[in-house]
């Protein structure tokens, strides 16, 4: 049989109590015995808990004490029944009583009210005013995290993940800004969306990067097993998606802003051959594109950072600064423009940051000198000479 609500009541109040953080040690115990008694009883929690959520979400900066209102309520009665003179005692006790009653029955009626517009507020809406769930890992440092639905996802240095509390009712829309990888828990029910600021992307479960740094040129999305959608909502109201598959990475240079389906440049990486000298110029005038598909991918040169082995191929020393100073939280200044083009090719373990610089000084003429929170990179000559030495005799 469904118990009615009645604040009188031990069991009710105490409810009450605990969800408004009033309970002793002793008596959240005696609380979590009267729950565990019966179905009913946790039925009853359970009611309470939504009616104290639904109150919670429609009043964010006040929210609602059902005990001090129906004590604010019961009080007011009291001194307007005291006013009055009765001729006994005992029907004085009896109106008192009753109003009581009538104070309580109000508060109830409030928090049904209260919900019912949570509930209606919520089906016309979609998604009501949520509280939100923000995790940011610092520069120097990289974290992994399981979502409420099970997936996982791991963050890069400098990265924040947010999510609503309500995550996994509707859609899975989690925003990024940074680098995450995420493995996403098949629902083709309800599909997990990665929200970054140019571009979004769509799946119901696959395992895929997103490289989305807001002081980088270009942000990217890359697909390791399954499918997904990327999705950019351009500037001038004409959204642009594409279906990736995997071992494809998508490339969005952010700079040119708006695009049109016909800028897409599929390129196959296999073809690549990567120069180890400095990247020639562009002789052709023609510019980048700005939407650049590569296919055929090697995914852990996207997606390793996350791991032990950090494997980089083709990466310029420009490119190199700016994850290397994410990685080790210090700033890297490049002093020789020179020194930006060339390329480095290699596979870095756990070594601390000197032992990646002594790293790319066997490929590239890196000349350092290491300060405190920062690095200057410039050419060195001799290493340049006797590297474009060994470059002929290639």
């Amino acid at each position: 049989m469904k118990k009615d609500f009645n604040i009188d009541d031990p069991f009710d109040n105490l409810i009450i109590r605990f969800l408004n953080g009033q309970l002793t040690v002793e008596e959240t115990d005696k609380l979590e015995s009267l729950i565990e008694e019966s179905p009913e009883n946790q039925e009853v929690f359970r009611a309470y808990q939504k009616i104290w959520l639904g109150s919670s979400a429609l009043l964010p900066d006040e929210r609602y004490n059902a005990l001090r209102a129906w004590k604010r309520v019961s009080e007011g009665m009291d001194k307007s029944a005291s006013r009055r003179l009765y001729a006994s005692r005992r029907a004085s006790r009896h109106i008192y009583m009753g109003l009581s009653k009538i104070a309580a029955l109000i508060v109830a009626v409030f928090i049904i009210g209260v919900l019912a517009t949570y509930l209606v507020f919520m089906n016309y809406h979609g998604v009501s005013a949520e509280n939100y769930t923000e995790i940011s890992v610092p520069q120097g440092s990289r974290s992994q995290i399981v979502l409420p639905d099970n997936s996982r996802v791991w963050l890069n240095a400098g990265s924040t993940i947010r999510y609503p509390d309500n995550f996994d009712r509707i859609d899975r829309v989690v925003e990024l800004e940074g680098e995450a990888y995420f493995d996403v828990v098949s629902n083709p029910r309800r599909p997990f969306i990665v929200s970054t600021e140019y571009l979004r992307v769509r799946a119901t479960g696959t395992a895929f990067n997103v490289k989305a740094y807001p002081d980088d040129e270009v942000v990217s999305a890359t697909l390791v097993e399954g499918n997904v959608t990327v999705e950019i909502p351009d500037i001038n109201d004409t959204p642009l998606s594409y279906n990736l598959e995997p071992r494809q990475n998508f490339t969005y240079n952010i700079a040119a802003r708006s695009v049109v389906s016909s800028e897409i440049v599929e390129h196959d990486e296999r073809e690549d051959k990567l120069p180890a000298e400095p990247v020639a110029e562009d002789i052709t005038g023609l510019p980048e594109p700005r939407i650049l598909v590569r296919t055929n991918i090697r995914p852990e040169l996207y997606t390793s950072w996350k791991d032990d082995e950090w494997v980089v191929e083709g990466e310029t020393m420009a490119d190199m600064a700016v994850m290397l100073g994410r990685r080790f939280n210090t700033k890297i200044n490049i002093e020789t423009e020179e020194l930006k083009r060339y390329r480095f090719t290699g596979r870095i373990m756990n070594e601390t940051l000197e032992q990646v610089l002594e790293i790319l000084r066997m490929t590239t003429p890196l000349k350092y000198s290491v300060g405190k929170g920062y690095v200057d990179w410039e050419i060195d000559p001799d290493l340049k000479e006797e590297y474009e030495l060994l470059l002929d005799k290639s």
